[in-house]
């Protein structure tokens, strides 16, 4: 997805893309000021399969996260719900500070937010999307401004569907969203592939 310094992102990829024995194919969201929500509904007519990995740009996951996302598709599937990576044991402080939390109760994640005093876990920004029932939900034409929190919150309160916490607890992640972020974090783990252009300053 491109939004925000659309042209930059474009131009870093088609690098990659010369590269990557992948095909790289970008989608431009011209709300993307509404929220990152608008940004994944902006994409859903254009992933073909049933499920699909979220994260986003401003994340630094560890690989196994995103293999055990993938392990985790035939169980979720079989429930037609969504999944979350959690970390339910941060190791440092700068996770937590500003990370969304869930609260999990039989085995599923029945709030997410920023603001939940008495959390099980952090979300460590990999979803495990179901594609086919996205693309069904209506909740694009009633909100103005809309986050991924947003449906995540709009499918367990609405739509009453299974959220299900996909456990990683024990891999790095984490956000990058200032340079002084970058920093902290190369110090944990060698980042020599983060190009310091695409790092803003939200902060």
């Amino acid at each position: 997805m491109t939004g925000h310094r659309s042209k930059l992102i474009r131009d870093h990829v088609a690098k990659l893309q010369e590269i990557l024995p992948v095909q790289l194919i970008l989608v431009h969201n011209s709300y993307f000021h509404l929220g990152n929500g608008k940004s994944l509904l902006a994409a859903k007519n254009m992933i073909k399969s049933p499920y699909c990995l979220l994260t986003m740009v401003d994340n630094y996951p560890d690989f196994n996260i995103f293999i055990r996302a993938k392990e985790a598709v035939g169980a979720i599937s079989k429930l037609n719900g969504i999944g979350l990576c959690i970390d339910r044991s941060p190791r440092y402080t700068f996770q937590i500070n500003d990370a969304t939390k869930v609260s999990i109760k039989n085995d599923r994640i029945i709030n997410i937010g920023k603001k939940i005093e008495r959390y099980d876990g952090l979300d460590m920004g990999v979803f495990l999307i179901n594609m086919r029932e996205l693309r069904k939900l209506n909740i694009d034409k009633r909100r103005l401004k809309l986050t991924i929190t947003d449906i995540m919150k709009y499918w367990i309160e609405e739509e009453k569907r299974p959220f299900i916490p996909i456990d990683c607890s024990g891999l790095f992640w984490t956000d990058i969203d200032t340079k002084a972020d970058l920093k902290l974090t190369q110090t944990i783990i060698p980042i020599r592939s983060v190009d310091h252009r695409l790092v803003g300053n939200h902060g």
